[in-house]
């Protein structure tokens, strides 16, 4: 069992073992809202060395979440160099800001190469996610822009982010210092990458799914039922 790095508004870290106790050890885990991945972390130890064959399948919408994991596993000292920050109000909007005007070339990234990742966008994010206070972080959808290096509310709810003051108190809101074993909920933004061309010599927009003689890529959710169809992670010996 392990513990999410960082707290997520909706997430399941509570009822968790309730969860496991109601699904048992289950030979095909599918989750397709990852978020925090509190009741994947969660998963009793024991399952790992019962299970047959036993297969986890994850996914979410969020750049930002796919991100943070993909770093964590291949540079965790970057990331957690760039998380390693008091809280304050200031940093909070101004990293918020950053963030949110990242996220759309980060998700076109992450997505054009599956060896991409952000390890200060990594920092960052989970260190806002341990100031924030309830949903929208880094959802996009607030009036507050950056205009000439300053924060201002404008009117008309363009691409901009909430202002909110820092979550303050409750033990355990903070970033987990323990970087746990990589065992990731849907928000993100709406994605459109120009179609690139006619027969089958661009991208479409739908995930993996290889075919047209192998020349593009159509965009088609992953598979997340039936024995063998999932990604195989072993347990532990």
């Amino acid at each position: 069992m392990y513990k999410s790095p960082y707290p997520y508004f909706g997430g399941k870290s509570r009822c968790a073992p309730q969860v496991w106790r109601a699904l048992g050890n289950v030979t095909n885990y599918v989750e397709p809202f990852f978020g925090s991945g509190a009741v994947l972390l969660a998963r009793p130890d024991a399952h790992a060395h019962n299970a047959q064959w036993p297969k986890e399948t994850i996914n979410d919408k969020d750049g930002m979440v796919s991100n943070f994991w993909r770093a964590l596993q291949a540079d965790p000292d970057a990331v957690a160099h760039h998380a390693d920050w008091p809280v304050n109000e200031n940093d909070l909007h101004a990293r918020h800001w950053w963030l949110v005007n990242r996220l759309p070339h980060l998700t076109a990234q992450l997505e054009g190469d599956p060896d991409y990742f952000d390890a200060k966008a990594a920092g960052w994010w989970v260190w806002g996610m341990a100031c924030w206070i309830g949903s929208g972080f880094c959802s996009g959808k607030g009036p507050w822009q950056a205009v000439d290096g300053r924060l201002v509310r404008l009117r008309n709810n363009g691409r901009g982010v909430n202002r909110q003051l820092p979550h303050l108190g409750n033990n355990g809101q903070g970033v987990n210092r323990q970087l746990p074993h990589l065992g990731n909920n849907g928000r993100g933004v709406k994605r459109k990458l120009p179609h690139l061309g006619d027969n089958g010599r661009g991208v479409n927009r739908k995930l993996p799914h290889l075919g047209n003689n192998g020349r593009g890529v159509n965009r088609k959710l992953p598979h997340l039922g039936d024995n063998g169809q999932a990604v195989s992670v072993t347990g532990k010996a």
